[in-house]
């Protein structure tokens, strides 16, 4: 495998990466949307169309303030977006009582403000149920 990258995208033999795109949503609300899909996600139900947008804006977001977030994979024979995969900002809770599961956010501004974190990036990946 070779790879080649830039700052506006990686490329392997078969795959492209590249920054998600509003061009992209109608493709994220629908395989969010998807059952099948989503079980995997979060909650494990469905987005709304909302919640992918609000998705997708919390990714340009980290774009700009972090340089991170997950990246559109698109087929390199005839350029299908498939999916996206790549590593998200995620606040882990630290101290938690014996027993306990630790809290997570993915968004920094929803840490409440006596809670003690340690930041970590999560790698994750949502592929369309097709490929």
């Amino acid at each position: 495998m070779t790879l080649a990258h830039d700052t506006d995208r990686i490329e392997s033999d078969r795959l492209v990466f590249r920054r998600i795109e509003q061009a992209d949503f109608e493709f994220f609300a629908r395989i969010h949307a998807d059952p099948i899909v989503a079980r995997y996600l979060g909650n494990g139900k469905a987005r709304s169309i909302q919640e992918t947008h609000e998705l997708l804006e919390r990714y340009f977001e980290t774009y700009k303030s972090l340089e991170l977030g997950p990246l559109a994979v698109l087929r390199k024979s005839d350029g299908a977006l498939i999916g996206r995969c790549g590593l998200s900002d995620m606040a882990l809770e630290v101290n938690t009582a014996s027993g306990e599961l630790p809290r997570v956010w993915y968004q920094r501004s929803q840490v409440p403000s006596d809670t003690n974190v340690i930041f970590e990036q999560e790698l994750g990946y949502t592929f369309d149920r097709n490929y």
